[in-house]
């Protein structure tokens, strides 16, 4: 058995509670943001970290601070 990495890309505000799993205090409009972000990784591949450098990009269509973020699966 052995470990594969990816990376996506995704707004930073995000990165707290993906990588701790406490979505505690978002709002409806963040939940809705992270519905859409978790919907774009692939299933059996978990969010475990981000990139500490943040940039500006397009995400969904709008201008949002952007982190990349590690994933996990195990193959």
């Amino acid at each position: 058995m052995g470990l594969a990495v990816d990376t996506i890309e995704g707004p930073a505000f995000l990165a707290p509670s993906l990588i701790n799993e406490d979505y505690s205090g978002m709002t409806d409009a963040d939940l809705h943001v992270l519905d859409l972000f978790l919907s774009t990784i692939p299933s059996g591949w978990y969010v475990v970290s981000c990139t500490d450098d943040e940039y500006v990009g397009r995400w969904h269509g709008g201008w949002c601070t952007l982190y990349t973020y590690v994933l996990h699966r195990m193959c």
